[in-house]
């Protein structure tokens, strides 16, 4: 995951996708350094730091949002196929799916449910699942997010409360990341 947003002089957080290429006038949301607008046809659109890269982006210690920024779940790339494959077959046409093709890495993954009305317990797509195939439709994912969001926000504030107890040095990038959290719940 890179950086994908810089802070304007307004304090405003900008996507990279809402800028052009090139030497930006934003700043680094946890070291205010200067950005450049990287937007080319390889790698995945991302800020630079104009000057050295400081240690919460060069550690990959800042947040990402659920669903919003990625999909955080861990599945191979097996898993993943085989999901997509019980989609095309069963879930588009809401049939259930036998629990021998459910495989264990989309079970821990906490992947399609367990319909408990049906005789054999078999299992079913639900929102959540339907995300990494492309079905769930735009009016659910908020209905799917936003607990999300609320779960990861709530961990975060009490991370937060924890490092300000013990008055640790991270001290201000806790405090950002909690912001920056709360503008996608807020």
């Amino acid at each position: 995951m890179r950086l994908k947003y810089g802070v304007n002089e307004e304090g405003i957080l900008i996507c990279i996708e809402d800028i052009t290429r090139g030497k930006t006038s934003l700043k680094c949301p946890y070291c205010n350094g200067e950005l450049t607008a990287k937007k080319g046809k390889v790698k995945e659109h991302h800020f630079a730091h104009n000057d050295q890269t400081c240690r919460p982006i060069a550690n990959r210690e800042f947040p990402t949002l659920p669903l919003y920024d990625n999909f955080n779940v861990q599945l191979s790339a097996k898993d993943l196929a085989q999901l997509k494959l019980l989609w095309q077959e069963y879930g588009a046409k809401n049939y259930p799916i036998s629990s021998y093709l459910v495989t264990p890495g989309l079970l821990k993954a906490g992947m399609l449910r367990k319909n408990v009305y049906l005789t054999p317990r078999e299992y079913e797509f639900s929102d959540l699942d339907k995300i990494p195939v492309g079905a769930l439709e735009l009016t659910r994912f908020n209905d799917v997010q936003s607990p999300l969001l609320l779960k990861k926000l709530l961990k975060l504030e009490l991370a937060f409360k924890h490092v300000e107890y013990n008055n640790a040095p991270y001290l201000y990038f806790s405090l950002l990341k909690v912001n920056l959290l709360k503008i996608y719940v807020l």
